[in-house]
C-alpha cells in the first residue's frame, strides 16, 4: 500500500506542470502573433496553418483554451506589412511569428527583443537575421527554406524536362536579398546547361508581360521564377503570358504546378509550418530562441504537371518521370 501510494504521488507530480500549465492557460491564454506576407486566398496559406496549429495541439497549446492566434496577412504589400506589424506588436504576444524575409526585416525592426520565430526565410545568416543556424543569438531563430544551390537544381530540371531550352529568362526582385545568393549560383550553373540568361525585375509588375512577350519572340526560351512575394501574390498574373506564350517554366513552390504550371521542386512547406511549432512550444515554456538552432528541410518534392506538359507539345523523359514524386495528369 506504502509502494502504490509513493508511486501515485510521483505520477501526480510528472503530470502537475502540463496540467498546470492547461489550468493557467484556461484563465490566461498565451498569445502569439502570426504575419503572413503573402495572401489569404493563396492556395495552401490555410493548409499551412492547419499543420501549424495541429502540430501545437499535439504539443498541449490550443485555441480558445491556453492559446490565442493572432493572424495578419500583408498580401505582397510593404505599408500593409508595417502597420500590421505594428497592430500585432501593439496586443503584447509572448512570441511573433514572420513569414518571409521581407515580413521578418520588418517585425525584426518593430519588435525590440520580442521573440521571433520566421519560417520560409532562406539565408538567415546571409541576410543579418541570426549569427548562425546553430547558435542564433539574439532573439530570432525558427525555420529556413532554401539553400543557394538549389537555383542549380531548378535550372538542370528546367534544361531537362525542356531539352531544346537555350535561353532562360529569370524572374527575380531586384528588392529581395536572397535573389542576390540564387543568381550567383545561377551564373555560375548556366554555362554546364548551356544556356544563356536574362534577368527581369518582377517589382513593376506591369512590364513583366511585355518583357516575356519579347523574349518568347525568339525560340529556345524558358523560365525560371524565384521564389518571392510578389510572384506569389501574382502568381496568376505571371503565369498566365508565361502559359500563353508557351514557355517552359520551373516554379519554386508546389501550388504553382498545382494550379497549372509545368514543373515544380521545393521542400514541403506544411512541414516547415509544423516545425515552427517546436520553437512556439519551447519558448513559451521559457527557453530564449537564442538556444533554439535554426533548422533546414531535407526532403524536396519534384511536381509535373502532364497537362501543361502536354499543351507545351513536351514528352517529359522516362527517367524524370520516375523520380518525380508527383505527376499531375
Amino acid at each position: 500500500m506504502r509502494r502504490r501510494a509513493f508511486m501515485t504521488t510521483v505520477a501526480s507530480a510528472l503530470t502537475m506542470p502540463l496540467a498546470g500549465l492547461r489550468a493557467q492557460g484556461k484563465r490566461d491564454p498565451r498569445r502569439v502573433a502570426i504575419l503572413m506576407g503573402s495572401a489569404p486566398t493563396l492556395n495552401d496559406i490555410e493548409a499551412r496553418l492547419a499543420a501549424l496549429r495541429q502540430e501545437l495541439s499535439k504539443l498541449g497549446w490550443n485555441e480558445g483554451q491556453n492559446l490565442q492566434l493572432d493572424i495578419r496577412h500583408a498580401e505582397g504589400e510593404p505599408l500593409r506589412m508595417r502597420g500590421q506589424a505594428k497592430e500585432l506588436l501593439a496586443l503584447k504576444p509572448d512570441l511573433v511569428i514572420a513569414h518571409s524575409p521581407q515580413v521578418l526585416e520588418v517585425v525584426r525592426a518593430a519588435a525590440g527583443t520580442a521573440p521571433i520565430v520566421f519560417v520560409q526565410v532562406p539565408f538567415p545568416v546571409e541576410m543579418g537575421f541570426v549569427k548562425s543556424l546553430s547558435h542564433p543569438g539574439a532573439n530570432i531563430t525558427g525555420v529556413t527554406i532554401f539553400e543557394a544551390d538549389i537555383a542549380g537544381k531548378w535550372l538542370e530540371i528546367l534544361t531537362e524536362i525542356a531539352p531544346r531550352t537555350e535561353r532562360v529568362l529569370v524572374l527575380h526582385n531586384s528588392t529581395n536579398n536572397s535573389h542576390r545568393q540564387f543568381n550567383a549560383v545561377l551564373s555560375t550553373t548556366a554555362p554546364r546547361r548551356r544556356v544563356a540568361l536574362t534577368h527581369v525585375d518582377v517589382t513593376t509588375m506591369d512590364q513583366v508581360e511585355p518583357k516575356l512577350a519579347a523574349f518568347a519572340a525568339q525560340p529556345g526560351g524558358a523560365v525560371l521564377l524565384l521564389p518571392d512575394l510578389s510572384t506569389s501574390v501574382n502568381r496568376h498574373r505571371l503565369r498566365s503570358p508565361i502559359e500563353r506564350h508557351r514557355l517552359p517554366a520551373i516554379f519554386p513552390f508546389r501550388y504553382f504546378a498545382e494550379e497549372g504550371g509545368l514543373v515544380s521542386y521545393s521542400p514541403e512547406l506544411k512541414w516547415m509550418w509544423s516545425k515552427a511549432a517546436f520553437y512556439v512550444d519551447r519558448i513559451l515554456r521559457g527557453t530564449h530562441p537564442s538556444e533554439l538552432p535554426v533548422e533546414a528541410p531535407n526532403v524536396f518534392t519534384l511536381i509535373i504537371n502532364l497537362k501543361a506538359a502536354a499543351a507545351l507539345s513536351i514528352e517529359v523523359p522516362p527517367m524524370m518521370l520516375a523520380r518525380a514524386d508527383e505527376v499531375i495528369e
